[in-house]
């Protein structure tokens, strides 16, 4: 795991609260929503509750292949 931010780390640790990620390119969107699908999961949540939407099919890969290389589920 990359060294997150305050900013980043206050938002994988809200609970209970939808979360959106707007940011430049660079600034770690994509760490930030699969720590936050992995902590989530972690505290009880199931993947099958999860949706995570991105601008790209490019995004949305390189978002899976984080969230399984954490060990988490992908969202359904």
């Amino acid at each position: 795991m990359k060294i997150l931010t305050k900013q980043q780390t206050h938002a994988i640790d809200m609970i209970g609260t939808t979360l959106a990620v707007v940011a430049g390119p660079g600034s770690g969107k994509t760490e930030t929503l699969a720590e936050r699908i992995l902590a989530d999961q972690n505290r009880g949540t199931p993947a099958s509750s999860q949706i995570v939407v991105t601008f790209t099919n490019a995004a949305a890969n390189e978002l899976m292949e984080r969230i399984e290389s954490k060990g988490a589920q992908p969202p359904k």
